[in-house]
């Protein structure tokens, strides 16, 4: 309840844009950034009534990038030789797909056994908690964390702009899949020049499903408290 009264400006806010906006013939895609992302991406498109595929919320993907810089780090690599996916909502109960992540086509959890004098303290569960530390760390250092999302922002943009079907992990409406439905949050999804042209279905170990379940249920809550 005390989240909702906290958020009640930011929703006026955010709903007399989109209502603006759409009054104005608007059928483009929305990009959603502001936060609680997921949350302001399902407002946008249940107040826009766009397909869900034209509203996108740039969800983790800052986080994913993060994690591949804190891997990569650990092993003096690019983060470009990195592939991991922080999944479901961009907050404390974000999830980490471990099962698919891989470092030079390695698997991390591999990596992570097999370099013990590198890895030293790290675990995945000290990883995930670093990357959702990482936004506060900054922010409070610097009063805001505007690159970082802007980066993450033009390279959403970009391969709508210019229909590259990259994948990346944004907030976008779930219909069934991962077994969830009517919510907005973050799984790796196929962008092009149409939006979010298609969710891709990881097969994730069963604490991977629970943990991504137990995000949705957060989110769930919250959503059925606005409706």
């Amino acid at each position: 309840h005390d989240r909702l009264q906290m958020l009640a400006p930011s929703v006026k806010i955010i709903k007399s844009i989109v209502n603006s906006t759409m009054a104005s013939g608007f059928n483009g895609i929305f990009i959603v950034v502001s936060n609680p992302v997921d949350i302001m991406s399902y407002i946008t498109w249940k107040e826009s009534g766009l397909p869900k595929n034209q509203v996108i919320g740039s969800g983790t993907t800052l986080d994913s990038a993060r994690l591949s810089c804190r891997l990569a780090d650990m092993y003096h690599l690019d983060a470009k030789s990195v592939s991991a996916y922080v999944c479901g909502e961009h907050g404390d109960s974000e999830m980490v797909t471990w099962s698919s992540a891989t470092i030079g086509g390695k698997s991390v959890e591999d990596v992570l056994k097999d370099n013990a004098e590198r890895t030293k303290d790290a675990t995945k569960e000290t990883l995930r908690h670093a990357v959702i530390e990482d936004g506060w760390q900054i922010f409070n250092r610097k009063g805001n964390t505007c690159y970082g999302i802007a980066a993450a922002t033009t390279a959403i943009l970009k391969s709508i702009l210019f229909n590259e079907n990259r994948i990346y992990p944004v907030s976008v409406h779930l219909d069934g899949q991962y077994g969830m439905n009517d919510i907005f949050l973050s799984v790796p999804t196929i962008i092009d020049k149409t939006g979010a042209k298609e969710i891709v279905e990881i097969n994730m170990k069963e604490d991977e499903q629970k943990a991504l379940e137990e995000s949705y249920k957060v989110l769930k809550d919250f959503c059925q408290q606005l409706d």
